[in-house]
């Protein structure tokens, strides 16, 4: 007895270890040389910019993955680490198929923009940030910028300058890949973002948000300077860190306020800008990460649960959605919302009123996610590799046949399914209306036509069954046992 409670509690500690490696986002940070200072409530200065020009080499070119991908996702087959299976229903209706292309980017990617012009991925291990043409890494403006001693984590940019969060600061690189600026941030900088003339990070290990006024921005968009900040002034401003909730993972922007998720908390917070004051806490379902606004509504996926909420501006919940197993992002593309489901390795698309647009396979876990106003990019973290998705005008629409359907021929007229649960096949028109349906034997698993008739393979029956034009030309014929193909030669 005592040494099955052993075994047991050794079982239950490693599901639980498990679990943690699954749900964790996190990159070990490398040992500072010195202890790092406590969080300050104001920043200081930035320090003075480097004068030496880093070398800008160009992009590699990427080893080729699987491409051209377009099969959508089977559902209910992903499992939730918590609550069991979360795919949204099956589509119903005509769906667009994305065309999907998958690039070898950086080793450890962990961060990924759009700047307007190109996509942007941070890569830590390589201490590299590598920019992306529209057409991929190999495409002509790729280029790959190194950064050494920098440990990229996430990166922004301004319209000017490109942002990089660091595991120790925030720097600031001109347009010929120079520092000009590092800025304090809080303790193991995660997300990094430019909203309004603002750069915010989010710091994942002490709970803050790092706030950072661009005046000549903010002047350029019409807006008030923070208390504190000169009339004047032109260089960056740092404002505070503003406390949130435990582990604060992403940041999203409703056009006045921003929202960080709490992941280790369950809620999102909603902050004024320039002072951090929390205007609303909103529980949204267990472990928040990426949100998006979709100029209405703001969503945010619960990693845990396997879904997705839609919120008001007011942090009201309009409702909530399943997705994937394990979803890490969402993205809008002006039309749908994307999400990217780690566990079940796909990505969702969902209409605005949460109708299902289908799931679509990737072959590895995706994670982040941006849209450069025509293709889907996401990045995939722990496979070295980024996914463009582009919708090229292929459609699939989604029909009710039996019992875990496996084969499916077509005769010249009609689509013939075995059900195999079901001990049946069934006609389809290409309309998608089921015609007829046959009993055959048990567990159809294999099927083939001969040019006159549908013949069936029943695995757990010994036989094979003929299903001909009329009920009297149907014919069962014993063979060997487990039966488990079949095809025709010709006679």
């Amino acid at each position: 007895m005592r040494r099955s409670l052993s075994t047991m509690t050794f079982a239950l500690a490693c599901l639980v270890l498990t679990l943690a490696i699954a749900c964790s986002d996190d990159t070990a940070a490398p040992a500072p040389s010195a202890t790092a200072p406590p969080v300050p409530t104001s920043l200081p200065s930035p320090a003075p910019a480097p004068t030496a020009e880093p070398t800008v080499a160009p992009a590699p070119t990427p080893t080729p993955l699987p491409v051209g991908s377009t099969q959508p996702q089977a559902a209910g087959a992903a499992q939730s680490p918590v609550g069991g299976p979360t795919d949204p229903p099956v589509p119903s209706g005509l769906i667009e198929i994305p065309t999907i292309h998958t690039y070898r980017i950086g080793s450890s990617p962990t961060g990924i923009m759009f700047d307007g012009e190109a996509v942007w991925v941070a890569s830590t291990a390589e201490d590299t940030v590598q920019r992306i043409p529209f057409d991929g890494p190999d495409a002509d403006g790729a280029l790959t910028v190194p950064l050494p001693d920098f440990y990229p984590r996430a990166i922004a940019h301004d319209g000017d300058t490109l942002w990089v969060a660091t595991f120790f600061a925030l720097r600031v690189l001109n347009e010929d890949y120079e520092r000009v600026g590092s800025y304090r941030a809080g303790r193991r900088p995660a997300a990094l973002e430019y909203f309004d003339g603002y750069i915010f990070a989010t710091n994942k290990a002490d709970g803050t948000v790092t706030a950072i006024a661009l005046p000549q921005k903010i002047r350029e968009l019409g807006g008030q300077l923070p208390a504190g900040v000169p009339a004047d002034q032109t260089a960056p401003a740092p404002i505070g860190n503003y406390r949130v909730g435990a582990n604060p993972s992403a940041m999203e922007w409703d056009g006045s306020a921003l929202w960080v998720s709490n992941y280790h908390d369950n809620n999102v917070m909603k902050l004024r800008p320039w002072d951090g004051e929390i205007l609303a806490t909103v529980e949204v379902g267990e472990g928040p990460k990426g949100m998006t606004f979709d100029g209405d509504h703001l969503w945010v996926v619960a990693a845990l649960e396997g879904s997705v909420a839609k919120l008001s501006p007011d942090g009201s919940i309009v409702a909530t959605y399943d997705v994937g197993a394990l979803p890490a992002d969402v993205e809008f593309d002006g039309e749908s919302v994307w999400i990217s489901n780690r566990q079940s390795e796909t990505v969702s698309r969902m209409s605005l009123d949460g109708r299902n647009l289908g799931s679509f396979h990737l072959g590895r876990p995706p994670g982040d996610m941006v849209y450069d106003g025509n293709a889907l990019w996401v990045l995939h973290e722990g496979s070295d590799a980024i996914s463009r998705l582009t919708m090229d005008g292929v459609t699939s629409e989604t029909f009710p046949v039996g019992d875990a359907p496996v084969p499916i021929v077509f005769d010249g007229d009609a689509m013939w399914v075995a059900n195999a649960l079901d001990g049946s096949v069934m006609k389809v028109s290409l309309d998608g209306d089921v015609v007829d349906e046959i009993k055959v034997g048990n567990e159809p698993n294999a099927m083939t036509f001969d040019g006159e008739s549908v013949w069936t393979a029943n695995m757990t029956q010994t036989t094979a069954t003929r299903v001909g034009a009329t009920a009297a030309d149907n014919l069962d014929v014993e063979i060997g046992i487990v039966p488990r193909a079949a095809t025709f030669d010709g006679e």
